[in-house]
């Protein structure tokens, strides 16, 4: 190790606190960096193993292939492997000793797998292993769990009559049914016959768990058995996916041709896997991710650049007068530049490793404290993992690097640039003239001496102003971007989701009104919805309806004052009528009210616009309250006049009017998405009386009714449900998994889009506290003058005050514009997917406005008056920090 670099160790070990600010904010940017990596990675991994853990490891399915032309599959490039499943058959359960089972099952489903669909299909073994040969076969847990008594255990022997269920329609056709299809019955009479084909034997080897495609409504328990491909004949029918190792774009052209040469209908990719992947047939959805990564990335690196330079930056000064010092002992301008660059290597050293530490152990423990919720929420055995990428490893140290040397290499350069008598002076830092240090006598009339005092200090310091001022503004810019990308990410998410609310829905048409507080009280219910849907065709004025709604519904803007909408009428019970307006800051006092009836709008309208290919999230009326809604439907009367031409005659029918008192964006249970919105109609929530009034019109026509659910255990509750005779006519349908996937994003988009505000907001308060405490601390001098002269402790705050108040109003002035560019761009990128309003996040800017002037004012208190305390002669004589 050389003199000069002996010395650079040595002056930054007498400069402990600027070395040990700058060790930290290296520390905190580049854990930044590697955490957005990493979060980044992680989430990405998690929703494609999700993928995988519901739908499977595979990219293209071919149903109904023939055994013959499996070789055609195998000859594909994208065929790394070959997943196949055959149906064997359904057994009947009275075979099996059972007299008594579920009133919706009456057989056993065996499915055959090869070894390639056991390891990617989605299925999870609990006890055992799987079967390796066409005798072993693994059996569901609720089977085992329901019928364990009659000796069924790991290592017995089930023997069994395979057939095909069959019902035979009207011109004696045979139709196989499957899975798929509930038990065929009418009036307890069975409408399906079991056509036996062959016996077979096998050995039990496992236990795993209900299979996902197997409902509560299947026919069958499902058991797997093993596929034996030697052992298919030329014409018997599989379904054959493959799976490939690195799948690109060309994936989809692949899965067309190879289906046209199978001549297999249907066929499907797995579009999930695939867009977790980046190879996406809906090119918006690559252009959005790729748009929003580089605009975070960008002003992560800003952020970065910031806090790296800022420690460096602030302390030019000392810096110079060091390396001045250097000079006048003989050292050249290469010495002077490389001790600088030695300095900010030995930090690098120090920091950038330590960074990476701090940002895995960070998100391992954040993991660790989310990953049972993740679970739960999921339905999967694994949660989030830390995933690091080299590329994003390196790319953070890269950054650092640069950022480091740039800014280092700046103040050697510069230092290197003057005279050593001028840089041991500093006389470079501060070169003005008697009238650029002139401020407005307003201000000292306004504000007093002090703010006179601070505002000549900023014009004699402006580099160093400049420099907290810079640092406010990428906090300013790094909050408000990521507040608005996660607004974004949610509004994205939501309008794409079905946003199905509720788990299970007991069906009723024209049958009896089922016992709703029977119901109810079922164990496993935790709220619950009794609602009636009715519509009819309305013609709206067209100055209530959006633009993307006119633009999806009619092609172009309509020329006519009214245009024909379906409106959807919800009757919610009157309690929950009067709930919702609480919630949403309705007056309720005439919402019960027949004789002049009243509606909410659910005021949410998502569409998917075929024309521009996106997903539009827009209002559903411009206008929801103090309008009188005339509900006229249009009749078509086909006439006949006296020479015998036919022609349609258009009629008004008044169906007279409804009162708009408000909307709002919280859906009761089981309403979906607004029920049908967009062009496809508008959502009206109105009481019991109301609609009782609204039915008595002959053009209004019943949708649909029903009772909606939310339960802990959905599965549980729907068999439950289907034990009881009462409702034997009634339709049960269990929306849980669609309800789960829809939570599970939600709650993972709002995990890292929190988690990220939570971090960007750290970071930003830690940009400026070491900004603003390293600024106040290289003016110890100054302070001490000033006491010296006979400013007062009073005086002293009104000037670190005002010194606050010009810097939160001047980073305001920078900040905000420039977070709104942002914001612009980011909303530019979404609009590839999704089309909707752009909206000035104001609560965000309201809260990040009243924490800049708290934490700047904060800290210039308190650094201010750690600094002032002390001799005033030892601070003026004070050269270091």
């Amino acid at each position: 190790m050389n003199i000069v670099n002996k010395l650079t160790l040595r002056h930054m070990l007498l400069n402990k606190r600027r070395t040990m600010v700058t060790i930290a904010g290296v520390i905190i940017s580049v854990a930044m960096i590697t955490s957005v990596a990493i979060l980044g990675v992680s989430f990405l991994d998690l929703f494609k193993r999700e993928s995988i853990a519901s739908i499977g490891n595979w990219h293209m399915k071919f149903y109904n292939t023939p055994a013959s032309k499996l070789d055609v599959l195998k000859e594909s490039k994208y065929a790394d492997e070959l997943l196949l499943e055959h149906e064997a058959g359904y057994a009947l359960l009275t075979e099996q000793g059972v007299t008594e089972g579920s009133s919706t099952k009456k057989f056993i489903h065996v499915r055959e797998y090869n070894t390639a669909a056991f390891d990617k299909l989605p299925l999870k073994l609990l006890d055992g292993r799987l079967p390796t040969n066409e005798h072993e076969i693994v059996v569901p847990e609720h089977y085992v769990k329901r019928y364990s008594q009659d000796g069924l255990v790991i290592g017995s022997t089930m023997t069994m009559t395979l057939g095909q269920r069959v019902q035979v329609n009207e011109e004696g056709e045979q139709i196989f049914l499957d899975q798929g299809i509930g038990l065929m019955v009418e009036e307890d009479k069975l409408l399906e016959q079991f056509v036996p084909k062959g016996q077979a034997s096998y050995t039990i080897v496992g236990i795993i768990e209900r299979l996902d495609w197997e409902y509560v409504s299947s026919p069958g328990y499902s058991f797997l058995t093993y596929l034996n491909e030697a052992n298919l004949t030329d014409d018997q029918l599989v379904t054959a996916s493959l799976y490939s190792a690195k799948p690109d774009k060309g994936i989809f052209q692949e899965s067309e041709r190879l289906a046209k040469e199978l001549d297999s209908k249907p066929y499907t990719t797995n579009g999930d896997l695939l867009r977790y992947q980046f190879v996406s047939m809906n090119g918006g959805f690559i252009i959005t991710m790729y748009s929003l990564m580089a605009i975070v990335m960008g002003v992560i690196i800003i952020g970065s650049v910031s806090l790296i330079y800022n420690a460096f930056g602030i302390s030019v000064a000392d810096r110079s007068r060091y390396l001045g010092m250097l000079a006048s002992v003989g050292a050249t301008r290469r010495q002077k530049r490389n001790s600088v660059l030695f300095e900010g290597l030995v930090i690098s050293i120090i920091s950038i490793p330590l960074g990476i530490l701090a940002a895995l152990a960070g998100l391992g423990i954040t993991f660790a404290a989310i990953n049972s919720t993740i679970k739960d929420v999921l339905s999967v055995s694994v949660g989030l993992e830390l995933k690091m990428n080299l590329g994003a490893a390196l790319l953070a140290v890269a950054v650092s690097l640069i950022t480091i040397f740039l800014s280092t290499w700046w103040p050697a350069k510069r230092a290197s640039k003057v005279s050593a008598i001028d840089a041991i002076r500093q006389s470079q830092d501060v070169k003005l003239t008697r009238k650029q240090l002139k401020t407005s006598r307003l201000i000292r009339k306004l504000f007093g001496m002090e703010a006179d005092i601070a505002m000549k200090n900023i014009k004699r310091n402006k580099r160093r102003y400049q420099i907290t001022v810079f640092s406010l503004v990428v906090s300013i810019m790094l909050f408000l971007t990521v507040s608005y990308l996660t607004t974004a990410l949610k509004t994205t998410v939501f309008s794409t989701s079905e946003g199905i609310n509720y788990d299970l829905k007991v069906s009723y048409y024209d049958a009896e009104e089922p016992n709703v507080d029977m119901i109810a009280s079922l164990e496993g219910v935790k709220e619950y919805n009794q609602m009636d849907i009715m519509y009819t065709n309305v013609q709206l004025p067209v100055e209530l309806l959006p633009e993307q709604v006119l633009k999806a519904k009619f092609g172009e803007d309509p020329h006519n004052e009214t245009v024909g909408m379906p409106v959807f009428f919800y009757q919610l019970e009157d309690d929950k009528l009067l709930e919702l307006a609480d919630k949403a800051g309705i007056n309720a006092d005439r919402l019960l009210d027949a004789d002049r009836p009243q509606a909410i709008v659910y005021n949410i309208s998502k569409f998917y616009n075929p024309v521009d290919k996106r997903f539009v999230y827009e209002a559903a009326l411009l206008k929801t309250s103090d309008i009188e809604l005339q509900l006229r439907a249009l009749e078509y009367i086909q006439e006949t006049n006296e020479a015998g031409e036919e022609s349609v005659k258009e009629q008004k029918i008044d169906m007279g009017s409804i009162e708009l008192v408000g909307s709002t964006k919280s859906a009761p249970i089981g309403m979906v998405h607004g029920g049908k919105s967009g062009p496809e109609g508008v959502a009206l929530i109105v009481s019991e009386s109301a609609m009782s009034k609204l039915k008595q019109h002959d053009n209004m026509n019943k949708y649909e009714s029903g009772v909606y659910l939310t339960s802990d255990d959905p599965n549980k509750l729907e068999e439950d449900l289907r034990e009881i005779e009462q409702l034997e006519s009634f339709y049960i349908s269990n929306k849980h998994k669609s309800k789960q996937v829809d939570d599970a994003t939600l709650f993972i988009v709002s995990v890292f889009s929190y988690g990220f505000i939570s971090l960007i907001t750290l970071i930003s308060i830690a940009n400026i506290l070491n900004t603003i405490s390293t600024s106040i601390a290289l003016r110890k001098r100054e302070f001490a003058m000033l006491r010296s002269i006979g400013m007062t402790e009073k005086g002293f705050y009104r000037m670190i005050n005002y010194e606050s108040l010009l810097y939160g109003l001047k980073a305001l002035l920078y900040g905000l514009p420039l977070s709104f560019g942002i914001m612009l761009l980011i909303y530019n990128s979404v609009q590839n997917t999704t089309t909707y309003r752009f909206e000035v996040p104001w609560f965000s800017i309201v809260i990040m406005i009243v924490a800049l002037f708290m934490i700047v004012g904060l800290s210039m208190i308190y650094s201010g008056s750690k600094v002032k305390k002390g001799s005033i002669v030892e601070a003026i004589k004070q050269d270091n920090l």
